[in-house]
């Protein structure tokens, strides 16, 4: 770095700090103050009141906060004059907050910078805004040039994001076996889909990462349940003193307490504090010697640096040109175009790379969405990209965990044949004798109930495959390694949903209620449940919206039913939402809803070979209802509870949005004046509350897979009582062949939890295919 010697101030990224002030330490000839470049903008500008300027736009302009908030964050500076709306826009909006004294000049600037001597650090030198204010000040500028990048540096590329992590893990403890202290260590930030195998295996290993917080004051339930009520604040408080934590108490106080009046009384109070609340970062778990997770920069030369992620998009972040402002306008604004950007970003990863200690680069071959490929600097500086061989000659996966890869990178070989590079090695580590032999199933002969109990489920498991029903449900085989999360999410939020009983206002007391009534959760569960309140209360939110446009609407949560489907079958079930419809002529209909956690959707073409029988089978024992048997039933849904793609495609529903998953996912019949009766939006437009759904003038909706007649809706329950006959027959026979599918690329033995035990061979899979109607063994592996 340059000398610091005669200079009055440093610029310089947040992350560039700590190094430039640790190498000033005990020097007693440098003077500086420490600025970066939205300080020195801001000190040679005005400062902004927050609280007066969101007042301003909030009562004067009527703006919504989201929108206010954007437009004090492009007011870094004084805008100037321009032809261009959105800047005229910004204009007006900075006069105005100068008139209301939310914007206060800075009558000092000239006398602090004027003419005095500045060192640039990590900026581009050729930033607009910031040699344009050099220059309104005579400063005499330095720049730092960017360091020098060895060639030929080593990236290890390994196959999944958790080998990764487990890799850099491994390293950390290794260090620490040879005497490295925790504070020379760092991380530098990784992207955001190495949190989850960061905070699991960090807790694993039992190793302090000082992970940046995720959480908000607005995911506390405090504020959650505050947001859904209308007392006041002391009232609030007052009922709920013993129910949340006291600092809690006191942040929403002092939220509420630094509100304006105006604001308080407007109808943009409760957006306005959950702007507040997002922006109010809770602070991250403390430790006594923690893992530093750092942004790019310079470090010392005895710190061990890790980047993982080194990857295109990732390091360096790609900057798109996205944003209210685009790049033909940023320049006028003294703003970095997106170009700039990009480049600003390779300048600070620099730093990095010319660490003069060790620096460990990886990245793995497999990302959240496909492969991934290597950094540009890998081209750049001529680097060299090597398999890691780390796990080649010793592997330490810390004992349960290694096992647990190990049986995992076996399954994928078994059913895939994909052979995992680390295999060879976890199998040195974990040496097992493995007894060979050859595999027959032969029936088992027991006393069978008479009529035959089934369920959907176990329906489904017989079509899926009969060895996995006979495993499961006859000689109810406990599995090896059961991952039975979402099973426990999805009957979590059952509970929440069933004792809501519509209630908005109570969402937070009923979610804080049903969860400590769970039985003992894992790690795992406790983790993820956390989270998970929010997205409850939007598909709550949503459903209430629905709600509002059915015609008089009643609902059964939970309802257990049973039907005799012939003179040896009993089926029984347990419909999630039974949904009662009505006017006031007498018409009566019943729509059913069932909740999932997973992807599961409806498809019409698998009934025929068993699958997809969830909907078909409720709508059959509905209609055998004796007191609903006379409602006509209009459509079956399956409504998914998580959102789980990485983008969030939304709809919007009035001034909300909601993601497009939560769309009702079934069938609805396609008569427009029976539909309406679930949505009154279809007599005039297509429905956001289910999916597929086109308006066409007239009597009837367009059919497609989802919009269909009520003789389909009829056939639906036909093939499904049929399918129950099918399966009890072949049950009560004792027919539980080793016979899985693959239908449409879906398998039987996706997710089966008896992988290793069925020992099942290629040409037991029997390929589907819907088009032509052929089945074929697939022999060819």
């Amino acid at each position: 770095m340059v000398s610091f010697i005669n200079v009055d101030f440093v610029i310089a990224p947040f992350g560039f700090h700590r190094q430039i002030l640790l190498q000033r330490q005990g020097k007693f000839d440098q003077h500086f103050q420490l600025l970066t470049k939205e300080q020195f903008l801001q000190e040679t500008s005005f400062t902004v009141d927050e609280v007066k300027a969101y007042e301003v736009l909030l009562t004067h302009e009527q703006l919504p906060p989201s929108f206010a908030s954007l437009y004090l964050s492009y007011l870094t500076f004084v805008p100037p004059k321009h032809s261009d709306r959105k800047v005229q826009q910004l204009h007006r909006y900075f006069d105005l907050l100068l008139e209301h004294k939310a914007i206060t000049l800075s009558p000092f600037a000239r006398t602090k910078f004027s003419k005095k001597n500045v060192v640039v650090i990590g900026y581009l030198q050729e930033d607009t805004l910031l040699n344009e204010r050099f220059n309104s000040f005579s400063m005499q500028v330095n720049y730092d040039k960017p360091p020098f990048v060895p060639q030929g540096m080593v990236v290890e590329r390994l196959e999944t994001i958790s080998d990764e992590v487990s890799l850099f893990l491994n390293r950390v403890l290794s260090l620490y076996e040879q005497g490295v202290p925790s504070h020379k260590i760092v991380l530098v930030q990784p992207p955001s889909e190495y949190r989850y195998e960061l905070d699991r295996q960090a807790s694993y290993f039992n190793l302090p990462l000082a992970l940046p917080s995720q959480e908000t004051f607005l995911d506390v339930p405090l504020m959650q349940a505050y947001l859904n009520q209308e007392e006041s604040m002391d009232a609030f408080l007052e009922k709920n003193a013993s129910v949340f934590p006291v600092e809690h108490q006191h942040q929403l106080q002092s939220f509420i307490g630094s509100m304006p009046t105006s604001i308080r009384e407007s109808v943009y109070c409760n957006d306005y504090l959950r702007l507040v609340a997002r922006d109010f970062r809770l602070p991250s778990t403390s430790y006594e010697q923690p893992i530093r997770v750092v942004p790019f920069g310079p470090f010392d030369a005895d710190v061990h640096v890790f980047v993982l992620g080194f990857c295109q998009g990732s390091v360096p972040r790609i900057h798109r040109d996205i944003g209210w402002l685009d790049d033909s306008l940023k320049p006028s604004l003294g703003l970095l175009t997106s170009r700039w950007m990009n480049v600003q970003e390779e300048i600070w990863i620099r730093y990095t790379l010319a660490h003069q200690g060790s620096v460990y680069l990886s990245r793995s071959h497999q990302g959240m969405n496909g492969r991934v490929l290597p950094s540009p600097f890998v081209d750049t500086l001529s680097m060299k990209e090597i398999d890691s061989m780390y796990t080649q000659d010793h592997v330490d996966y810390s004992l349960e965990l290694g096992r647990i890869r190990k049986r995992i990178y076996e399954e994928k070989w078994t059913y895939y044949r994909y052979q995992h590079p680390y295999l060879p090695s976890l199998k040195k580590a974990f040496p097992k004798e493995e007894t060979r032999f050859s595999y027959f199933p032969t029936p088992v002969r027991y006393t069978l109930p008479t009529p035959l109990k089934l369920s959907y489920s176990s329906v489904n498991e017989y079509f899926q495959c009969g060895f996995k029903y006979f495993v499961s449900r006859v000689l109810r085989v406990e599995p090896y390694d059961p991952d039975e999360f979402y099973m426990h999410l999805g009957t979590f939020a059952h509970d929440v949903f069933e004792h809501l009983m519509g209630d908005l206002s109570s969402f937070s007391s009923v979610f804080a209620e049903r969860l400590a009534a769970q039985p003992k959760l894992t790690p795992k569960e406790r983790i993820l449940f956390r989270h998970l309140q929010p997205k409850l209360e939007e598909v709550a939110r949503f459903n209430a919206l629905h709600q509002q446009k059915m015609n008089h609407p009643s609902f059964i949560e939970e309802m257990k039913i049973s039907i005799d489907v012939d003179e040896h079958t009993l089926l029984k079930g347990v419909i999630d939402r039974t949904i009662l419809l009505g006017d006031d002529k007498g018409d009566q209909y019943i729509a059913l809803m069932d909740y999932k956690s997973g992807s599961e959707s409806f498809d019409g073409t698998l009934m025929e070979y068993g699958w997809s029988l969830q909907l078909p089978i409720y709508a059959l024992m509905i209609q055998h209802h004796p007191d609903l048997k006379n409602r006509e039933l209009i459509g079956v849904f399956i409504q998914h509870i998580l959102h789980k793609s990485m983008k969030r495609n939304v709809i919007e529903i009035g001034n909300e949005q909601f993601p497009v998953t939560y769309q009702l996912d079934g069938v609805l019949i396609n008569e427009t004046q029976k539909a309406a009766y679930l949505d009154q939006n279809l007599l005039t437009q297509s429905s956001p509350f289910i999916l597929s759904t086109t308006f066409k003038s007239g009597e009837y909706l367009k059919e497609n897979s989802h919009v269909v007649s009520a003789e389909y809706l009829a056939s639906m329950q036909t093939i499904a009582k049929e399918k129950i006959i099918e399966a009890s027959k072949h049950i009560r026979h004792y027919n539980y062949a080793l016979n899985p599918r693959k239908i449409k690329n879906k398998s039987s033995c996706d997710y089966c939890p008896f992988h290793d035990i069925c020992f099942r061979q290629a040409k037991d899979v029997t390929h589907v295919s819907t088009k032509k109607d052929e089945i074929v063994n697939d022999e060819s592996n």
